[in-house]
C-alpha cells in the first residue's frame, strides 16, 4: 500500500507509529550517551585510584599534582560537587580525595544500575529494611 491510498486513519496511525519509532529511537541514542559518559568517568576514575594507590605505597599524604589537575578538569568532577570540593584545595589530601573517588564510583554505578533498570545497592538495602520492619511487627 502507498501512502496515497491509505485512508486518513491508517495514515494518522502510520504518523503515530513511525514517531514513537523515532522517539523510542531517540531515547535510546540518549540512554546510550549516558552510559558512554558512565564508562569514560569509572575508567578515569579507576586510573586515579591506581595513582592514588601508587602515592599511598610511597607514603605521600597529598594526591600528586599531576593527578589532582586531571581530575579537577575532568567531566565526572564538574558534576560531582563532593568530588570537585575535595580536590579544590591547593595540596589534597590523599585520604579524602580516595573516599570522594570511591563515593563518586559508588554514585556513577548506582546511575548505570537505575538506567539498565536493575537493581541497585540503595534499591536492595531498602528491601531488605523493609523485610526486617515487617517481621518485626
Amino acid at each position: 500500500m502507498t501512502l496515497s491510498a491509505m485512508t486518513v486513519s491508517e495514515s494518522d496511525a502510520f504518523a503515530r507509529t513511525r514517531g514513537e519509532i523515532v522517539e523510542r529511537e531517540l531515547a535510546d541514542r540518549a540512554r546510550s550517551r549516558v552510559l558512554r559518559e558512565c564508562r569514560a568517568a569509572l575508567g578515569l576514575l579507576d586510573r586515579v585510584l591506581a595513582d592514588l594507590e601508587d602515592a599511598r605505597i610511597r607514603e605521600r599524604r597529598v594526591v600528586p599534582p599531576a593527578v589532582a589537575a586531571e581530575l579537577r578538569h575532568a567531566p565526572v568532577t564538574k558534576r560531582d560537587r563532593s568530588l570537585a570540593a575535595a580536590v579544590a584545595t591547593q595540596r589534597p589530601s590523599l585520604d579524602r580525595v580516595q573516599d570522594a573517588v570511591l563515593d563518586a564510583q559508588g554514585r556513577l554505578m548506582t546511575r548505570v544500575s537505575r538506567i539498565l533498570g536493575q537493581p541497585d545497592w540503595e534499591m536492595i538495602e531498602a528491601e531488605e529494611m523493609a523485610e526486617l520492619e515487617a517481621e518485626g511487627r
